[in-house]
């Protein structure tokens, strides 16, 4: 019996609707026979002679789905899984759909963005003996990938120097698209997924990830594709169309973070923070940032170096107070008045702060709530608060965003659908016709954004999350409660204590 015939004599063992298996099939005979997945057959063979049905039937019943705005799911072999094909599909489909989008439009280009990810079958679901494609596959190489499958359509890519050792942080991939006027770009990563985990996300030339109906558009023409177009490293290099990022654009960014400082530069060990990126690309963002600003950042150690396997962490995640355990424990050696995480990709925060009872985990509501009302309180006493302010969050993020924008007589929009993508698009609107729906100004006008996830966004000039301009406007609240001889266990009763004298009860 061949292996198709014995995948199709398992299938039938599984109770499935029949289309499913044979959709399965159907993909399976494709990456039996085709010549572009030659070097899968070894591990697919493999998996066949393990009898291995229902991991099987889940590999090839599908392509793994384009979501809103991109492809994420487990590294491995077949369509339903993260792998140079599903990648190199998803990248030829937003290559057509940036030129349908541009028509006749010289010079599309892209900025590509990676982090640390790296499968090592945690799983252990591939035989170690055999060669695989998959392990070892780095979120750099899948990215160099890109680049080739971009390259081939024409299009231009700026992209990290491969052999640096720095990666880039979602926001700074929103502000360098901006900033180098492209058309679109992808990141390579999986966030706080799993570590098996990869996947890449497309983002528009608003520096933000398209919306209804682009998003679908975009989804159908990825869906359509059937070749895909990619030239080898050494020919997209040879022609022209891959352009290396330098260091001007990152210290741009850190310069434009620093100008939105609320405190200006720390004395000398006014303010300690004990910082982890949760093995993350944040060291080169909110550290940097921090240390520009004169905070004392005390790193911890185990978590600093990127490292895409998360090895002291079941959840790289800052809503996960699990995660920052080992933060705890070096602020306790250290004194330190905060601990502070950004996720791998560094474009959300979580932190804890010392109280009477011990450390206090603060929620994505409550750092939402905090940081909106310390900056409006901040540049209402400066002096500095827009003609007319904007503070933007989600249809689920606590009401007492709508509250604390009221009471500084900012104009909010508080039922946005989740993901930062809308906060996009409001400020779009107001760049290209000076008003959101009733709300009226320029994106400038924008307070502050947020999310109940952990996301904030503190400037106009990024159009994603930022980890980097919310942890420091975090670390200037823990430094103003300093300043004032204020416990920082107390921070969470500064907007409540204000409100209260307007009856509003605290719901954070």
């Amino acid at each position: 019996m061949d292996r198709l015939a014995a995948v199709r004599a398992g299938f039938a063992t599984i109770a499935v609707d029949a289309a499913v298996k044979d959709r399965a099939l159907g993909f399976l005979e494709q990456w039996l026979a085709g010549a572009e997945f030659a070097a899968y057959r070894p591990q697919l063979e493999w998996l066949i002679d393990q009898q291995q049905w229902a991991g099987l039937l889940d590999r090839f019943y599908q392509i793994l789905p384009f979501g809103t705005g991109g492809r994420r799911g487990p590294v491995g072999i077949g369509p339903n899984r993260m792998n140079g094909w599903t990648l190199g599909a998803s990248v030829q489909g937003h290559s057509a759909y940036l030129k349908e989008r541009f028509p006749g439009h010289e010079g599309l280009a892209v900025v590509i963005a990676y982090d640390a990810r790296c499968f090592a079958d945690v799983g252990k679901h591939y035989c170690p003996d055999l060669p695989n494609p998959c392990l070892g596959l780095t979120s750099k190489e899948l990215a160099r990938q890109a680049a080739q499958v971009y390259a081939a359509n024409g299009i231009r890519v700026h992209l990290p120097p491969l052999e640096s050792p720095r990666y880039l942080a979602t926001p700074e991939l929103s502000y360098f698209i901006r900033e180098l006027g492209a058309q679109g770009g992808l990141n390579v990563s999986a966030s706080h997924n799993p570590a098996d985990d990869n996947g890449g996300k497309f983002y528009d030339e608003r520096g933000g990830q398209p919306i209804p109906p682009e998003d679908q558009i975009m989804a159908d023409l990825v869906d359509q594709v059937t070749t895909i177009h990619m030239l080898t490293w050494p020919e997209a290099q040879k022609s022209g169309r891959i352009a290396t990022l330098d260091d001007s654009l990152h210290q741009s960014y850190l310069e434009l973070l620093s100008r939105l400082s609320l405190l200006g530069p720390l004395k000398a060990d006014e303010c300690r923070v004990v910082y982890t990126p949760l093995h993350g690309v944040g060291a080169f963002t909110v550290k940097e940032l921090l240390e520009r600003q004169n905070f004392t950042v005390i790193p911890v150690p185990e978590q600093m170096e990127p490292n895409g396997l998360f090895p002291t962490v079941a959840s790289a995640n800052p809503e996960v107070e699990a995660s920052l355990k080992l933060g705890q424990e070096t602020a306790e050696k250290q004194g330190a008045d905060l601990v502070l995480a950004s996720d791998p990709d560094a474009d959300r925060i979580g932190g804890l702060i010392p109280s009477p009872k011990g450390w206090r985990f603060l929620g994505g509501n409550e750092i939402a709530a905090l940081l909106t009302y310390f900056k409006l309180e901040q540049l209402a006493v400066q002096g500095k608060l827009p003609r007319s302010p904007i503070v933007c969050c989600s249809m689920v993020t606590t009401s007492q965003i709508a509250r604390i924008g009221q009471k500084f007589g900012a104009q909010v929009v508080n039922d946005l659908l989740v993901g930062f993508k809308y906060v996009a698009d409001v400020l779009y609107h107001l760049e290209r016709d000076g008003r959101y729906r009733d709300v009226v100004g320029r994106p400038s006008d924008l307070v502050l954004a947020s999310e109940e996830s952990h996301g904030i966004l503190v400037t106009s000039a990024i159009r994603d999350k930022d980890a980097g301009g919310g942890s420091l406007l975090l670390c200037e609240l823990v430094a103003y409660q300093k300043r004032r001889a204020a416990p920082c266990w107390s921070i969470s009763s500064t907007c409540t204590e204000s409100l209260a004298s307007s009856t509003i009860r605290s719901r954070i």
